[in-house]
């Protein structure tokens, strides 16, 4: 299925789950004007009004990349208990792994400089690793 993009609102697009979102996905943000890319799922679990003010926190602290947390902000009912049970697991995980301080590990909200992917292998579930 090819994504659905609003004229209106250039960069913006839709599309289902699956590989030819990710495919999408990585092209859209390649071929974007902007420099500094902001993501977000569509699934009203994402704080998107803050986006101008976590750009403006990567630009003015000079960072590469921003993930945001669904949990402080999040409406009641806009994720099930069990997703929410899910995602304390694997948040816990990776802060027991790695040292990390973040509480919302599979976050789908980024705001990130075009840049870094030159630096980046990109999987095929759009979830980016450093590259060595």
């Amino acid at each position: 299925m090819a994504p659905e993009t609003w004229p209106d609102r250039p960069g913006l697009t839709s599309s289902s789950r699956g590989s030819r979102a990710t495919e999408s996905l990585q092209d859209r943000v390649r071929q974007s004007a902007g420099e500094i890319i902001a993501t977000a799922d569509a699934d009203s679990t994402y704080p998107v009004k803050d986006i101008p003010g976590l750009v403006k926190m990567l630009e003015e602290e000079r960072l590469d990349f921003i993930t945001t947390d669904r949990f402080a902000l999040m409406e009641k009912g806009a994720m099930s208990s069990r997703n929410q049970f899910g995602n304390s697991i694997l948040s816990f995980t990776m802060r027991a792994l790695f040292n990390i301080n973040m509480k919302d590990s599979q976050s789908g909200m980024w705001v990130f400089r075009k840049s870094i992917l030159d630096d980046m292998i990109l999987k095929s579930d759009w979830r980016p690793s450093r590259r060595s």
